[in-house]
């Protein structure tokens, strides 16, 4: 998502909405192993895993509505998989992170999580593209000072 909305140029959600829903059109579930702090969290179609330090991405999507930068932990948001006409339904649901409400949409605080896919996928940072998988997600309680 986050390199098809950066070749549209533009900032903010209109680039990111405009990205998901070209997105939903080659939309599949991929397999996945996510092994979260002490053992496999999750494994089998995924739709989207997402590590959270905070509670927005993607141009305002409220991904992680609890996710808080000071508290040590990562907010883990695992997304089943969905269909493609159950996406486009629930995609507005993410912008007031009503979407966790969905049965096969989990999330959780961890410290430390793994993701790999039985093929590499692509994974972004903060929005810019970054290593595909398998990639490592750790938390650094209090490695960066924030201002109030």
């Amino acid at each position: 998502m986050a390199r098809r909305a950066a070749s549209r140029g533009g900032v903010g959600t209109l680039p990111y909405l405009l990205a998901v829903v070209e997105g939903l059109l080659a939309h599949r579930p991929i397999p996945v192993t996510i092994d979260a702090d002490a053992g496999v969290e999750q494994s089998g179609p995924l739709t989207t895993v997402v590590a959270a330090n905070g509670a927005y991405y993607g141009g305002g999507m409220k991904i992680a509505p609890s996710a808080n930068p000071s508290d040590g932990a990562l907010d883990l948001v695992v997304i089943g998989a969905l269909g493609r006409v159950e996406l486009l339904r629930w995609l507005p649901t993410v912008y007031r992170g009503a979407h966790l409400a969905h049965p096969r949409i989990t999330i959780r605080p961890i410290r430390r999580a793994r993701v790999a896919g039985t093929t590499p996928l692509r994974t972004h940072l903060d929005g810019e593209p970054a290593a595909d998988t398998p990639v490592t997600f750790r938390v650094c309680p209090r490695a960066l000072r924030l201002r109030r």
